[in-house]
């Protein structure tokens, strides 16, 4: 049997077949009928139209494949078909579609050929006009305001190094320049802090613990040699780190050979100090010491009075005089040569008094009853004249001649106390002044409204594109520990790494070191504690913020293998880098922390906001668009407390990113948190990365 089938329905096919069947086998179906070509195709078309065997209309009709069915329905090819005399005739219904000569014909006429060509470009024309749109686009769209460059000063902490008290190397009890350079890679890569400064280094009789000089371009041979400096200048070159020196310029130890020459009155170095004859027997002013006392001293052999604004042996240079200028110039390009990245200019503030040499008036401050006390007079002709900023401007501009030979910036800080409006005044001719003020608020009753004021106080005071710097402590002042309590040791290092701009650490503080104030009238070092006596030392003494650094838990805290010069905190025993760096909980871990995320662009340029700030609680928030944010939130209650930033900018939700060592027992890995209903453990600091809400 022949059986002829479409396949494009499965109804067409089946009607097919059948018919084809019929038609075969002597059934009359008049509605299809088929023929066969000379290749072996078959052509059939619909109904009872006749078939059409010209060329012409053979696109009309549904070509057909010829096989043959066996009895197990197997198909036979079309050669088999025409010896067996028996087929099944499968189809498949196309369209055939123009020949390649008719659409040669068509494609030729010129209405073809120019429509195409108008399609082609037309296509290319707005092609051109969209790649032209975007590119108008993408120039003339507003852009992001790019970042600014920060400096190296900018972009890292400065740790500042007590010399005498980091680290000793030759087993005499005191620390050396060996021992800093062997504790390079604890402040770079423990900390992660690239620049870090010096106390004074220069040959000293000590009796201000290096500020009374004898030599300002000689090493003192208790810290080392200079070839020992030279290795610590190579050692911090390969580290990339940048290294700060004290600068000294306001006196010098009465050993210096300049004072020695100016009491012979030898030229030049006769009027190199602040000479003057006495009046009526007495000093020529009323001016007192910042140690107290007057701050005249009379010299028997040139028979006059010289000028010391701290202890007599630190005679006031006169800085009136140019060659003393150029001297202190040839200091700094000395140092400068060597390769030394900035100095603090030490007693900035002290630099020049009144040549008319008249009487202080009293203070009339409340706490100022002996009149032998520095405060108990008004420091007017004494204390941050114009003539401190001109001259400090000469040392910057030299600095400046550094900076534009090689592109490295060469950093000047002054160290101004005093008066908060003057003090700014210092940074139109430094980097910047320290900033004393948390130094000064901070006790161990402070609360978040303190905080913030003494914060605020600043920021609003900055001159504009100031750079701001934040202080916790230093070789004069009581540790950050001691002063408002171990608990809170981890919430104000996150306080001045989260604040704009560079935070100053005192060696130490990265662990919370504390005060040792058992030291003895004997073992006290300090002059100014010293000269007060055994009664009254430990109030004057600023020995117990110097003490020795507690690296280990071992004999002598790791310090040393003898006798340290200054006794240490006997808590060295728990508190102490080695424990420290064994537990992601602790200061120093927190610490390090805190210095890779102000790598941050949130923390180098986000906005500054306080968005929840009573007695109890405290909060800043530094966000930068494009960016994630972070908040701190400070409880400086005894209790515990919750608060709900549902009214600010921040979201409802948050990412812990740190809580305070204070309170261990409490999960301190990263972990979700609600801010709308934010609970903080009693006197508990936490640090919370932010996706800020879209205004």
């Amino acid at each position: 049997p022949l059986m002829m089938t479409t396949f494009n329905e499965n109804e067409e096919t089946a009607l097919v077949r059948e018919n084809s069947r019929s038609s075969l086998v002597g059934e009359p179906k008049p509605e299809a009928e088929g023929t066969l070509t000379a290749n072996g195709e078959a052509y059939c078309n619909a109904g009872s139209e006749p078939l059409l065997t010209d060329h012409e209309k053979l696109a009309t009709l549904v070509p057909i494949e010829i096989s043959e069915v066996t009895e197990d329905q197997t198909k036979v090819p079309m050669d088999e078909l025409q010896t067996n005399g028996k087929a099944e005739m499968v189809g498949q219904v196309a369209f055939a579609g123009m020949g390649k000569e008719e659409l040669m014909k068509y494609a030729n006429k010129p209405f073809w050929v120019r429509l195409r060509w108008a399609l082609f470009i037309l296509f290319w024309i707005a092609w051109i006009f969209m790649l032209a749109g975007a590119i108008v686009i993408i120039v003339l769209a507003p852009k992001c305001k790019p970042l600014p460059e920060l400096s190296w000063w900018q972009k890292s902490p400065i740790y500042q190094v007590y010399p005498r008290s980091f680290k000793d190397t030759n087993d005499d009890g005191v620390g050396d320049l060996q021992g800093i350079s062997s504790k390079l890679d604890y402040i770079d890569i423990v900390m992660g802090i690239k620049s870090f400064w010096l106390s004074p280094i220069y040959k000293s009789p000590n009796l201000d613990n290096g500020y009374d000089v004898s030599n300002f371009i000689d090493i003192d041979p208790s810290l080392g040699t200079m070839e020992h400096f030279d290795e610590l200048i190579q050692k911090k070159k390969s580290n990339g780190m940048n290294l700060i020196m004290d600068f000294i310029p306001n006196h010098s130890s009465d050993q210096h050979d300049w004072f020695l020459k100016s009491v012979e009155k030898e030229d030049p170095y006769k009027d190199y100090y602040i000479w003057a004859d006495p009046v009526d027997g007495k000093p020529p002013t009323n001016w007192k010491s910042v140690f107290g006392g007057s701050s005249w001293e009379w010299n028997e052999k040139r028979q006059q009075y010289y000028y010391h604004q701290f202890l007599k042996e630190q005679p006031d240079l006169n800085l009136r005089n140019s060659l003393v200028l150029a001297e202190l110039d040839e200091v700094l390009k000395f140092w400068l040569d060597k390769g030394v990245d900035g100095f603090r200019v030490d007693a900035a503030s002290h630099l020049f008094e009144s040549a008319q040499l008249l009487d202080e008036p009293t203070s009339n401050e409340p706490t100022a009853t002996n009149p032998e006390d520095y405060a108990y007079l008004d420091h007017i002709y004494t204390k941050d004249l114009d003539e401190n900023l001109e001259v400090i401007k000469r040392w910057k501009d030299l600095l400046k001649t550094y900076e534009e030979s090689d592109g490295h910036h060469r950093l000047l800080i002054c160290e101004v106390t005093g008066d908060l409006e003057k003090t700014m005044q210092y940074y139109g001719v430094c980097d910047f002044p320290f900033n004393f003020e948390l130094i000064n608020s901070l006790r161990d009753s402070v609360t978040g409204n303190d905080v913030n004021k003494t914060v605020g106080t600043w920021l609003e005071k900055l001159p504009q594109l100031a750079w701001p710097n934040w202080v916790l402590g230093s070789h004069d002042q009581s540790r950050i520990a001691s002063r408002v309590g171990q608990p809170f040791v981890d919430a104000f290092n996150m306080l001045i790494m989260m604040l704009p701009g560079t935070p100053i650490t005192y060696y130490g503080e990265e662990i919370g070191m504390e005060d040792f104030n058992g030291i003895s009238f004997e073992d006290t070092k300090d002059t100014a504690g010293k000269v007060k006596g055994p009664l009254l030392y430990k109030k004057y003494s600023r020995d117990p913020f110097r003490t020795p650094m507690q690296w280990s838990s071992e004999k002598f805290a790791g310090f040393s293998t003898v006798k340290p010069w200054l006794p240490l905190n006997p808590n060295y025993v728990n508190i102490n880098v080695h424990s420290q760096k064994q537990s992601p909980k602790s200061h120093l871990s927190k610490f390090a922390e805190l210095v890779r995320l102000r790598r941050t662009d949130a923390l180098k340029f986000g906005s500054v906001d306080f968005p929840v700030v009573t007695d109890d609680v405290f909060s800043l928030a530094r966000v930068k668009e494009g960016t994630s944010g972070y908040l701190l939130v400070i409880n400086f209650s005894p209790e515990a407390v919750t608060v709900d930033f549902t009214n600010s900018t921040i979201p409802n939700t948050g990412i812990l990113e740190m809580r305070s060592s204070n309170l261990t027992s409490l999960p301190q890995t990263r972990s979700s948190v609600a801010l709308t209903d934010l609970s903080l453990e009693p006197r508990e600091a936490v640090l919370i990365s932010i996706v800020p809400k879209s205004e």
